[in-house]
């Protein structure tokens, strides 16, 4: 048995909702994003049926219903591909150092209860 995926994905997309200088993309979002001027960049105009899957996606996570402020900012719309990763956040503008430390902070307290091992790895 490997370590609970599905747990740690959810874990952090818990701390993406919670901090408005990130966006983020995992295997189970991905697939409302849309590239381009599809998905969720019309969630701008309301014309969206990724916005309103998002939102729903997200109500049993949360245990409320995700606001529109957030599920507007909440997933990456450079239409960037996972990869090799299972998720990534992304950040509006640089970081600072200190904006990093707190992130990494904030996914060890998501992760470290379940037991995950993971590995950082950042971008310019």
């Amino acid at each position: 048995m490997g370590p609970p995926v599905h747990e740690s994905i959810t874990a952090l997309e818990k701390v993406a909702v919670e901090m408005p200088e990130v966006c983020m993309m995992d295997p189970y979002v991905e697939p409302y994003a849309g590239t381009g001027d599809t998905g969720v960049r019309d969630a701008y105009t309301g014309t969206s049926t990724s916005h309103q899957a998002i939102k729903e996606y997200f109500k049993p996570l949360l245990n409320r219903e995700l606001p529109d402020e957030i599920c507007n900012r909440l997933i990456s719309k450079t239409g960037g591909s996972l990869g090799e990763y299972d998720f990534y956040f992304e950040w509006f503008r640089k970081p600072t150092t200190a904006e990093v430390m707190e992130l990494i902070k904030k996914i060890d307290t998501a992760l470290t209860p379940l037991g995950v091992h993971y590995t950082i790895t950042t971008k310019n």
